[in-house]
C-alpha cells in the first residue's frame, strides 16, 4: 500500500505538461525581442552603422569561404521547404502523433509567411546613413527562416532520444546558414537574429496550443531532456558575449568615423563582422534553448521532469 501511493503521488507531480501561459509569454517575449532588434538596427543612426560595418566586414573573409556561402545557400529553397514539410509530416504520422505533425506543419508555414510579409509588404528601412549599403529593408532573412523553422519543426515530431540531437545539430546547421547569408553579402546581421525571433514567436504559439490539449502530457511529456537545454544556453550565452565585447570594440570605432580604416586586413569593419558570426550563432543557439526547455515538462517541484 505505501508504495502504491508514492507511485500514486508521483503520477500526479511529475510528467506534467507546460504551461500554454508560460508559452505564450515566451512567444510574447520573442515578438518583443524583435520589435527591439528591427528598432535598434533599422531606426538608429547608431545600430545602422554597426550592422552595415559587419556587412563590409566580410571583405576580410577569404574568396574560398564566400564560395562556400553561396554553396551553402543554395541548400535553402521552396523545394527544400517543402520536402522537409512532408519528412514532418511523415514523422508525425509513424509516430501516430498528427497533432505534433500539424503544428509543426504550422510552424513551418507560419514562419515563413510571417517572414516574407513583414519583409516586403510591413518593414521598411529609413535612409539615415550614406554609406551605399542596402538602403532597401532586408530583415528578416528568409534564408535563416527557412533553416531554424526546419529545425524547429523536426524538434517537434521527433522521438525523445534524437530531440537533443536534433536540436543541437540542427541549430548549428541554422546558424552557418544565417553566418552564410552576410558572408554572402545578401544580409545584415540583424536579418537572421530577426528570422530566429519569428521561427521563436511562432513555435512558442504552436507548443501552447499543444499544451491546452487534455493529452497535453501524452504529446509533449517526451520533450528533450535538460541536458540539450542546458548545452544549447551556455554556449549560446558564451557567443552572445563575445558578441557583445567584439561589437562595443567596433562600435566604439565605427561611430568615431565615418571614414573607417582597416589595418593589414582587420579593424572595425572585421571586428564587427566577428560580432555579427558570433551574435548570429549565440541567439540561434539562445532561441532554440528557450523552446527546448519551454516545452520540457516540469515536476511540481519546479525541476525537470
Amino acid at each position: 500500500m505505501p508504495d502504491l501511493m508514492i507511485t500514486s503521488v508521483r503520477s500526479r507531480t511529475t510528467n506534467r505538461a507546460p504551461s500554454a501561459g508560460m508559452l505564450v509569454a515566451l512567444a510574447g517575449v520573442f515578438g518583443g525581442a524583435l520589435v527591439f532588434v528591427y528598432a535598434l538596427f533599422v531606426h538608429t543612426e547608431i545600430g545602422q552603422r554597426v550592422d552595415n560595418a559587419a556587412l563590409l566586414g566580410r571583405a576580410a573573409v577569404p574568396e574560398g569561404l564566400i564560395e562556400d556561402a553561396w554553396t551553402m545557400l543554395d541548400t535553402i529553397s521552396i523545394l527544400s521547404l517543402v520536402l522537409a514539410g512532408m519528412m514532418v509530416a511523415v514523422i508525425g504520422i509513424a509516430r501516430r502523433r498528427p497533432v505534433l505533425a500539424a503544428a509543426a506543419g504550422a510552424v513551418l508555414l507560419g514562419s515563413n509567411v510571417t517572414t516574407q510579409v513583414l519583409k516586403r509588404a510591413i518593414l521598411t528601412r529609413p535612409e539615415l546613413l550614406d554609406d551605399g549599403v542596402k538602403a532597401y529593408n532586408t530583415l528578416p532573412s528568409g534564408h535563416a527562416t527557412v533553416a531554424l523553422s526546419v529545425v524547429a519543426a523536426l524538434v517537434l515530431v521527433a522521438p525523445r532520444h534524437r530531440r537533443s540531437m536534433v536540436a543541437l545539430v540542427g541549430t548549428g546547421y541554422s546558424a552557418m546558414i544565417g553566418v552564410a547569408t552576410v558572408v554572402a553579402g545578401w544580409h545584415r546581421p540583424s536579418d537572421a537574429v530577426t528570422a530566429w525571433l519569428v521561427v521563436g514567436m511562432w513555435t512558442s504559439m504552436a507548443a501552447a496550443v499543444l499544451a491546452m490539449r487534455r493529452d497535453a502530457v501524452r504529446v509533449l511529456g517526451d520533450a528533450p531532456g535538460a541536458d540539450a537545454t542546458e548545452a544549447l544556453m551556455w554556449v549560446g550565452a558564451a557567443a552572445l558575449l563575445m558578441a557583445t565585447l567584439a561589437g562595443g570594440l567596433a562600435l566604439a570605432f565605427v561611430t568615431a568615423s565615418a571614414e573607417v580604416a582597416e589595418f593589414g586586413g582587420f579593424g572595425p569593419r572585421s571586428l564587427a563582422f566577428l560580432s555579427a558570426v558570433a551574435g548570429i550563432t549565440g541567439s540561434a543557439l539562445f532561441a532554440m534553448a528557450s523552446l527546448v526547455g519551454g516545452i520540457r515538462p516540469v515536476s511540481s517541484g519546479g525541476q525537470p521532469g
